[in-house]
């Protein structure tokens, strides 16, 4: 494509817009700004990372380690085994 037919094509010319035209474009497209970092924040990892499947499977076995322990130490301690 010639650069006569691009000028063409975005209704431009070899000296820029005018003001005018400038204007027109600002009011129909906006300003040329790029659009704002939007990382998410500590919190929502965070509430993420606990939603993952193998932390809640570890969870899960670590309570299910932690009350399988106790209750057979009590259960020892009933029998006067230790």
């Amino acid at each position: 494509m010639d650069v006569a037919a691009l000028y063409e094509q975005f209704a431009s010319r070899p000296e820029g817009l005018s003001a005018g035209q400038a204007q027109v474009r600002l009011k129909k497209h906006g300003p040329n700004v790029l659009a704002q970092d939007q990382r998410p924040g500590s919190a929502t990892i965070l509430f993420h990372s606990v939603l993952n499947p193998i932390v809640i499977l570890l969870a899960v076995t670590v309570v299910g380690y932690a009350i399988l322990t106790h209750s057979v130490k009590i259960w020892m301690l009933r029998k006067n085994w230790i």
